[in-house]
């Protein structure tokens, strides 16, 4: 079982960017609209049907080109047996 260390849903009504890194291991999810998200020289897109789980520390910037929501999960210190990749993207099916 996961230990979760905080979960968001929030929901931006228009488009919005931002450049962060976050504290804990990170699994960022787009409910709804889709972001766009890079890390280092690398980018990818987030429709509902993707998602992606970054280490933490690891540098990334956000956008959205319209309104989205963002369900997300920031997970407890040393929830992972071992360090994670900088960043993982994997498909999602409509049950999670």
């Amino acid at each position: 079982m996961a230990i979760i260390s905080h979960a968001y849903h929030r929901v931006f009504d228009e488009p919005f960017e931002i450049e962060r890194a976050f504290d804990a291991d990170y699994l960022l999810y787009a409910s709804s609209g889709a972001f766009v998200l890079d890390v280092a020289d690398c980018r990818w897109v987030l429709p509902p049907q993707r998602a992606a789980l970054l280490a933490r520390g690891t540098l990334i910037r956000v956008r959205s080109k319209g309104p989205a929501t963002a369900s997300s999960v920031l997970f407890a210190t040393g929830e992972f047996a071992e360090p994670l990749q900088r960043c993982r993207v994997f498909g999602l099916s409509e049950l999670a």
